[in-house]
């Protein structure tokens, strides 16, 4: 798992599309889904589910966005 992995995964997570955030990352959308099934991969969990046309995260990929969050938010100054 690496920095570019998590944000390729966070941008989708978020824009609940591939195609918007490959879009909205200058990138293919075939390198974005490489990238976020590595990660799937990795974490043994699927991270998102097709049905139709509408992408939904998984618990796993809840659960991934959420320690992200934890760990990028800046913290607060004593």
């Amino acid at each position: 798992m690496d920095i570019q992995q998590i944000k390729y995964f966070s941008r989708v997570y978020e824009m609940r599309s591939f195609t918007q955030a490959a879009d909205s990352l200058f990138i293919s959308r075939q390198a974005l889904r490489k990238s976020v099934a590595r990660l799937a991969q990795e974490m043994g969990e699927p991270l998102f589910e097709n049905r139709g046309n509408v992408l939904f995260p998984t618990a796993a990929a809840d659960l991934l966005f959420s320690t992200c969050l934890l760990y990028t938010s800046p913290s607060p100054r004593d």
